[in-house]
């Protein structure tokens, strides 16, 4: 691979993980405002869903979507990270060291 596309790649990766980051912290605040509504952690609600002892309502299929769809981009979230560990920790160590 000639280091143009090379570039390419890495730059269109990066956008992806902004991308998967900004989506995961928006459903994060949806979930949020579940659980102060309910005053229940979302995690708890699963186990309580999956458990079979909340009965299922529109508004709480949508809680339990939203936090699967979380899972979902998590799991995307660690395999992009993976692809791009070296770039991250680059940049990361660039700008936590003195210049």
């Amino acid at each position: 691979m000639n280091v143009r596309r090379e570039g390419a790649t890495m730059g269109k990766q990066n956008k992806d993980l902004i991308l998967l980051i900004l989506d995961m912290q928006g459903i994060e605040d949806r979930l949020r405002e579940f659980e102060r509504k309910y005053r229940l952690r979302s995690s708890e609600f699963y186990r309580l869903v999956q458990e079979g002892k909340i009965d299922q309502r529109l508004e709480l299929i949508e809680w339990l979507g939203l936090y699967e769809t979380l899972q979902a981009r998590e799991v995307e979230y660690r395999q992009l990270l993976e692809e791009q560990a070296e770039p991250v920790l680059t940049a990361l160590n660039s700008t936590l060291m003195p210049a």
